[in-house]
């Protein structure tokens, strides 16, 4: 069985658990918006990957040539205009599509996590059977996508960009051709091709990631925004989130953080969990092993 762990302080434990019943099986997991997340250059990064490989890639898919974004940023001035303002469409645009992010590691025990996203080791990691959460995501919004760091190449890196701008642009010819009749076929066709590089630079990124970061072995859970968005405050900025539950017989273990105090943490969390109806034989709860002090 291979484990994947969500890093995260007890605090956040509490409000994981705190719906969670016989009745509602569930631990709540927050998923961030993709421009929120801890890389700050990560869409940009994802954004000049996919202008790299365009004429290639419209090439190779032979897309008709009035529908090339690569056509359209070097021909069409008016196009150029409006990729000024995709940062700002998702308010504005019913069709736009736009992710959140539930991060997720290989890493089982390793002190640069502890240190990063559990209060420097004074908090907790989940482990979650990562093929059983998987086969439950059914859901076309839902994925555990393979995560690249760097540059990325290689077969698999291209299908998966050639269905990814294929489905993009499908996409935006139904849409167009649904709803764009009245429009002059100019306009038409900017549309479809300013349609389907806007899917792109919100999906590509999210497979994304600068190579600074391979420590992480990160593994994501993406969702498009399909429920009630909520919103929270960090370090003075307001991060928009959706709330992914995820069925708690997937939480195979909990690792007590190198920093925590082991006596005074672990009958209290076992008491937690039995009281919301949760079976913790079969939760193996234990220590870190990492010899580490504040």
């Amino acid at each position: 069985m291979e484990l994947m762990y969500h890093y995260t302080t007890v605090d956040s434990l509490l409000g994981m658990t705190q719906q969670t019943s016989i009745q509602k099986p569930f631990i709540t997991l927050w998923a961030t918006h993709l421009t929120c997340l801890n890389d700050p250059e990560e869409k940009k990064f994802g954004k000049k990957i996919i202008d790299e490989s365009l004429e290639e890639l419209e090439k190779n898919l032979s897309i008709d040539e009035k529908h090339r974004i690569s056509t359209s940023i070097k021909e069409i001035e008016k196009f150029n205009e409006l990729l000024k303002t995709i940062d700002d469409v998702e308010i504005n645009s019913p069709n736009y599509i736009s992710i959140y992010v539930t991060s997720f590691s290989k890493a089982k025990d390793e002190l640069p996590m502890w240190s990063m996203y559990a209060k420097n080791g004074n908090g907790i990691s989940l482990g979650f059977d990562r093929e059983g959460m998987k086969k439950e995501m059914t859901k076309p919004s839902f994925a555990i996508p393979q995560l690249y760091y760097g540059t990325p190449n290689g077969k698999d890196w291209n299908e998966y960009l050639k269905a990814t701008y294929l489905e993009c642009y499908t996409s935006s010819l139904t849409f167009v051709d649904k709803h764009n009749h009245e429009l002059p076929e100019k306009y038409q066709n900017m549309m479809v091709a300013a349609m389907t590089y806007e899917w792109l630079i919100n999906i590509i990124p999210c497979r994304l990631k600068n190579e600074a970061y391979f420590y992480e072995k990160e593994i994501r859970i993406t969702s498009q925004e399909d429920r009630e968005v909520k919103y929270r405050t960090s370090k003075g900025f307001i991060i928009p989130y959706i709330e992914i539950p995820i069925n708690i017989k997937h939480l195979k273990e909990i690792i007590i953080g190198p920093t925590l105090d082991k006596e005074r943490i672990t009958l209290p969390l076992k008491k937690l969990l039995s009281s919301k109806g949760i079976d913790i034989k079969n939760i193996n709860i234990y220590c870190s092993k990492i010899p580490y002090r504040e």
